[in-house]
């Protein structure tokens, strides 16, 4: 059984563990001072910033600071493959049905479902041996997901909604339109936007997955 996938996780990501963006410059100082190497995850206790020189030959820092994080389309492929077993394994399996309700807007129940993930669990995740290294978190403890599922007629009409409407509010502006149905919801806004481009896509290997957005 594989471990744990370590990018969908309620820990957050780092702005270190995050592909290279405009806004995301960071300090080569303060990156060397941390020790972090993504090739072994391990901390090289060699390196003082008290003794680094504070020069350095070689590329820009601008491309030092690229190449210190994953590269953004094995991220994406990374998040997607992880999340297609998520979706197809993990939620059918190991969610537990909680309750149901029903929604004005729809004709069908809404049934809620639950999966408490143990700190045992979460100590079998190698988060810096995937495919996506990330930073270990200081403390991992145990995880509540939440997830809801309902069935629908597929058409465009009162109770129900088409594919194309699903994939409209659920999928394309995913934070805005949630705050526009979740009262608890209070606020949505877009931070970094990584403009996937089409010619991206097509030397990528994304052949799975289309209408790729990152943000």
């Amino acid at each position: 059984m594989a471990n744990p996938s370590n990018l969908i996780r309620l820990v957050p990501l780092q702005l270190e563990d995050l592909p290279a963006h405009p806004a995301l410059k960071l300090s080569l100082n303060q990156r060397r001072g941390r020790g972090m190497s993504r090739t072994s995850g391990t901390q090289d206790q060699s390196m003082d910033p008290q003794k680094t020189s504070q020069t350095l030959d070689g590329p820009e820092p601008d491309a030092l600071e690229a190449n210190r994080r994953p590269h953004i389309q094995s991220f994406i492929k990374a998040i997607l493959d992880d999340a297609v077993i998520f979706i197809d394994d993990t939620l059918p399996t190991k969610f537990e049905p909680h309750s149901k309700k029903s929604s004005t807007s729809a004709k069908t129940k809404i049934e809620l479902l639950q999966r408490h993930v143990s700190a045992k669990e979460l100590s079998k995740v190698d988060w810096q041996g995937s495919k996506i290294p990330r930073h270990v978190p200081d403390h991992v403890g145990s995880e509540a997901w939440f997830a809801r599922r309902s069935r629908h007629v597929n058409e465009q009409a009162k109770g129900t909604a088409n594919l194309d409407e699903f994939d409209f509010a659920l999928r394309i502006d995913h934070c805005q339109h949630e705050a526009m149905y979740t009262p608890e919801v209070y606020d949505a806004h877009c931070v970094l936007d990584w403009r996937i481009s089409e010619e991206m896509v097509r030397e990528s290997d994304f052949a799975d997955y289309q209408n790729i957005t990152m943000s």
